[in-house]
């Protein structure tokens, strides 16, 4: 299944308007949106352009390197759509030719899902695209005028220039589609060719092949990577003011000799190749620059705290099991402090299901070590603000709830009734029975009354999971509330699946309460004292999962159910079932070429693929 972003281009103050619509695939690079947008509306692509959206400016970085350490600015030839536009109605805006200014009003009108292969099409627009070099906007406007009108002064020079049939409104929608037609037939030629470039190549492409980097040291191992790290470093070295001849230059006045000093500086560098082929995360340069400075002492995988939480935020595959496990030994109040910020809803980390990451699930792993008072509202939050978030988060969640119940019984008790009473109130359908494991290690008589009172409740959304906990808590005051909604039910007419297991649960609580059917302590052991294994061997089982392509979609529209075309994530790829896939990687101009060179690829190997 692909994802289609449907775009309206407009031409900024244009009249009459004169714009375009537009379906492309999600992952196409805006490099490419730039010559679509070109193809649609009639440019020449003889000039600069540049994409802002979200004070992000998008633009050809050209011969420079796109090194990630300015988040404000991304090189449009390695910077996908679906990187930054991830919600319906977003703007931005596409200028192009910085001399005459055409500014380009961008709307993100729907995100679709088509099955197969996807090509930008133009489904409709209006209006002539204005000559290139005219002046700007407004000069061509000043020239519709004056076409209009053949006594002006300046018109017989304008339509020798632009023609005496100029017809300003005219607009051919299939003419723009052959050129689209065209260029898209040109790039599948290109990316079969770079496909078959891939699997010639000793690229790491599959789970599989990833698994043999467990460490930094396995890429230094790896011939191909060693090669390939070996001809970087050759290259950087002959930079003047690059940092590795700077560090090199300070380890050779030092006493150390040639080699040793491009060993240590190799190791650094291995650091963080490690973490960009096995999770993704190529942004940590501070660390590198750590490391370099810190040498000759032997660099380090994540030295500081700092790295640790900028590789939970910026993991996009694989599961970073050194960073977790770096935070969890880490008892400093920073720490702390740090994985509490990132299980409350905060902005950085937000639990809806489009624009999320991953990093949720790895706070929630690493705050099994920061049990803390402080703690229990951040995870009772995962269920009151955000009732569609990952399973794994949900268990997780469970898992923590319990272990903090065991620490602090009374409040945490308390906490998670104050807050099922507030989602009863709020009817939003919360996934609130998580958090019943609490009550498995309170004094239960302290909120008998409590619990019943919610039991009565006909409005309460989880009726049948608080029916069976407090069937298992042996609350029997409960069982004349239970036999009167058994009643209720049995008395509609409802034949469905739901009915069916509503009366079951039901049924099953009541026998329970009446001792005719035993209570299977193991099943209802809570969580936080039913898994056994630790949580690395638990990730470790299901670690393939989480290098699964973000393709997972689900056409059930939560906030609308008469629309099908919600897009329900492109970042939890723990719903997926599928087998485990790494996308390919495609050389971009700005890469180091494959052929360990050292060189940019556009400067090596571009022109033999091609």
């Amino acid at each position: 299944m692909t994802h289609i972003y449907q775009l309206k281009i407009e031409l900024a103050n244009s009249n009459p308007k004169i714009w375009r619509r537009i379906q492309v695939p999600a992952d196409t690079a805006f490099s490419e949106l730039h010559e679509i947008i070109q193809l649609s509306m009639g440019w020449e692509d003889s000039h600069l352009y540049e994409f802002s959206i979200n004070k992000v400016r998008v633009y050809d970085f050209q011969d420079d390197f796109d090194d990630g350490t300015n988040l404000f600015e991304r090189d449009s030839l390695d910077t996908l759509l679906d990187e930054l536009l991830t919600r319906v109605k977003t703007k931005f805006t596409y200028m192009y030719d910085f001399g005459d200014n055409w500014e380009h009003t961008i709307l993100l009108e729907k995100i679709l899902q088509e099955e197969g292969n996807a090509h930008p099409i133009c489904m409709e627009g209006e209006g002539a695209c204005p000559p290139e070099d005219c002046g700007g906007i407004w000069r061509y406007q000043d020239m519709l005028k004056i076409m209009a009108d053949k006594s002006h002064p300046e018109y017989n020079d304008i339509t020798e220039w632009i023609g005496e049939d100029w017809k300003p409104e005219h607009f051919d929608c299939d003419a723009a589609n052959v050129l689209l037609n065209d260029y898209a037939e040109e790039w599948e030629e290109i990316d079969d060719e770079i496909d078959e470039l891939d699997e010639s190549a000793d690229e790491v492409s599959d789970y599989e092949e990833l698994k043999k980097f467990s460490s930094p040291e396995d890429v230094l191992q790896d011939e191909h990577e060693r090669l390939r790290l070996h001809g970087w470093l050759e290259n950087a070295l002959k930079e003047e003011k690059s940092i590795e001849i700077q560090t090199y230059q300070r380890l050779c006045k030092s006493g150390l000799d040639d080699q040793r000093t491009k060993i240590l500086i190799l190791q650094a560098l291995s650091i963080e190749r490690f973490y960009d082929l096995k999770y993704g995360t190529d942004l940590l340069h501070d660390r590198y620059g750590y490391n370099l400075h810190q040498l000759p002492e032997p660099p380090q995988e994540l030295p500081r705290l700092k790295d640790a939480l900028d590789v939970l935020d910026n993991c996009l595959k694989g599961v970073p099991f050194a960073a977790i496990e770096y935070i969890q030994n880490d008892t400093s109040e920073e720490a702390t402090t740090a994985v509490l910020v990132a299980l409350r809803n905060h902005s950085d980390h937000q639990y809806c299901w489009e624009d999320c990451t991953f990093a949720p699930f790895w706070y929630a792993i690493a705050a099994e070590e920061h049990l803390c008072e402080a703690l229990i509202d951040p995870v009772i939050q995962l269920y009151e603000k955000n009732p569609r978030s990952s399973d794994w988060l949900s268990e997780q969640g469970q898992y923590l709830i319990g272990k903090l119940a065991q620490k602090y019984p009374k409040l945490t008790g308390q906490k998670v009734l104050d807050a099922m009473e507030q989602d009863a109130d709020k009817s939003t359908k919360p996934s609130i029975f998580y958090l019943f494991d609490a009550f498995y290690f309170c004094d239960a008589d302290q909120y008998k009354t409590r619990l019943l009172a919610l039991l009565e409740r006909e409005d309460l959304f989880w009726f049948e999971p608080l029916a069976a906990t407090i069937a298992d808590l042996q609350i029997k005051e409960a069982l004349p509330i239970l036999r009167r909604n058994l009643k209720k039910l049995q008395a509609n007419n409802r034949k469905d699946i739901r009915y069916r297991h509503d009366v079951s649960e039901i049924e099953d609580a009541i026998d329970i309460l009446e001792g005719k059917l035993a209570v299977d302590h193991d099943f209802i052991k809570p969580l936080s004292l039913k898994r056994e294994a630790s949580w690395k061997d638990e990730l470790i089982k299901m670690e393939n999962v989480f290098y699964k392509a973000d393709d997972y979609t689900d056409n059930f529209n939560w906030f609308n159910p008469f629309k099908s075309d919600f897009r329900s994530s492109t970042g939890w790829p723990q719903f997926s079932i599928a087998q485990p896939y790494i996308k390919k990687k495609t050389p971009e101009r700005n890469d180091p070429c494959h052929c360990g060179s050292g060189k940019k690829y556009k400067k090596c190997c571009i022109d033999k693929d091609i």
